[in-house]
């Protein structure tokens, strides 16, 4: 029996009238839920908003609505990432997707480097993301590692 990608997607969807609809489905390793959709992964809560609302305009992201950055501390369990209920959708620029997250969300990265002045790179090509100093340089020292490993 073949299922519609409206039946799979249901399927999967823990569906409450009045509030987020939870994917129950697979997820990334950042939390967000995944689907195939003609042929390809999609993210769940993209998905949704196309099916239901309309197109993404180009270079446009979809933001959680339901997402409190004041309360929230779960990263990747944060419920908000399974999300797919397209009235708590909005298709945001990558900007204001980041001007809404307060800057103390994250006072740590994920290895417990605080986000301070001096451990804290501004990436001006990935729209103003931050990343940490310590965990940067570890990455690149690990690669160089492997790379004299491989050579030797």
């Amino acid at each position: 029996m073949t299922y519609s990608d409206d039946q799979r997607f249901w399927a999967k969807t823990l569906w409450h009238p009045y509030d987020c609809w939870v994917w129950q489905g697979g997820r990334t390793g950042r939390g967000y839920g995944e689907m195939l959709y003609e042929g390809r992964i999609w993210l769940a809560h993209r998905w949704a908003y196309e099916r239901f609302v309309g197109p993404i305009p180009k270079g446009f992201t979809i933001d959680h609505l339901c997402h409190a950055w004041d309360r929230c501390r779960a990263g990747e369990n944060c419920l908000h990432r399974r999300c797919v209920n397209p009235s708590h959708l909005e298709a945001v620029t990558n900007a204001d997707n980041h001007a809404r997250m307060p800057a103390a969300v994250a006072t740590h990265c994920k290895r417990g480097h605080p986000f301070d002045e001096a451990n804290t790179m501004i990436l001006t090509a990935g729209n103003g993301r931050r990343k940490c100093r310590k965990c940067v340089n570890m990455k690149r020292r690990e690669w160089y590692r492997s790379r004299k490993a491989d050579a030797g």
